[in-house]
């Protein structure tokens, strides 16, 4: 049997006839589906705020806790929690290097002082940040709720994590340099805790600062504690509360941690910090997999 019967003059068993009837119904019926599924985002989107979530607070999913981030994430599969520096592999250091470099980009001073002039980041830094008062920076100085607060990248050169020492990744002691950030959840507005409360005990070797949300790094397990000679926080071991709530300010940057890793050669290290403030909840047990925190392995080989 043939495409074409010459009898009939059908071509796949149709007439000419019966295939325009049913090409025009199925036009008619898949434009009907294309006009229905039209409506329907169009109508979302009308619905939808472009500017602020639909959900957010406690009904949200994220139940205004922020979690924690770091960097430099090289690998974004199984083992992304994992930083390896490799002492005879300055090539493959340097993958940990360019993030960081790639990260910070955000954070130059120039184009922040571009956005600035446009009254777009306002300068929200803090007037006495060691001074006889530490952190006493009053939040209602920031410009607006609207207006982002500039954050200066060179408090975050320091204590040897900077570009010219390529982060603590190279050398015969590499002290490897980790970037803390506490992520973006929308409108919420941490409640800081005061220095020298219980709370903040933990953080007894560490220069406690008032108005921020406390960041606390430690060993994960005991032997981690054994194997870390001392972790450094530069600007300060804490994210001011100054840059709270994220409303998506235009030009808005997350303030940023450094914090830098004094461990031994060969022996692998397992961090986890935490984010301390009034609502913010965190769970230590065993079966929270560091919800609401960040766990980091290092190894420096």
């Amino acid at each position: 049997m043939g495409l074409y019967d010459s009898k009939t003059g059908e071509v796949l068993g149709r007439t000419a006839c019966s295939w325009f009837q049913i090409t025009l119904f199925y036009m008619f019926y898949y434009s009907c589906i294309a006009c229905f599924f039209s409506a329907t985002v169009s109508t979302y989107y009308h619905l939808m705020d472009a500017h602020r979530p639909h959900v957010i607070g406690e009904d949200n999913l994220l139940k205004n806790h922020p979690g924690l981030g770091y960097e430099p994430m090289i690998d974004k599969g199984r083992e992304s929690n994992f930083v390896y520096v490799n002492t005879a592999d300055t090539e493959f250091n340097q993958k940990y290097i360019d993030k960081l470099n790639e990260v910070l980009k955000k954070y130059d001073g120039s184009q922040q002082a571009n956005q600035t002039v446009h009254s777009t980041v306002g300068d929200c830094a803090d007037p006495n940040p060691l001074g006889a008062n530490p952190g006493t920076f009053d939040p209602l100085l920031r410009p607006e709720k609207m207006t982002a607060c500039g954050v200066n990248d060179q408090d975050l050169m320091g204590a040897g994590c900077t570009k010219g020492s390529n982060y603590g990744y190279t050398g015969t002691n590499p002290k490897p340099c980790i970037l803390i950030r506490l992520n973006k959840v929308y409108g919420f507005k941490p409640e800081a805790i005061e220095c020298g409360g219980s709370e903040t005990a933990d953080m007894k070797n560490n220069s406690c600062i008032n108005n921020q949300v406390h960041l606390h790094c430690s060993g994960a397990e005991m032997g981690d504690h054994d194997n870390i000679n001392r972790i450094n926080y530069t600007p300060s071991p804490g994210f001011p509360v100054r840059y709270y709530p994220y409303l998506k300010q235009p030009g808005y940057l997350a303030p940023l941690v450094f914090i830098q890793l004094d461990i031994p050669r060969y022996i692998p290290v397992s961090i986890v910090c935490h984010a301390i403030a009034k609502n913010i909840k965190v769970d230590r047990t065993a079966n929270s997999k560091y919800k609401h925190s960040v766990r980091i392995d290092v190894l420096v080989d």
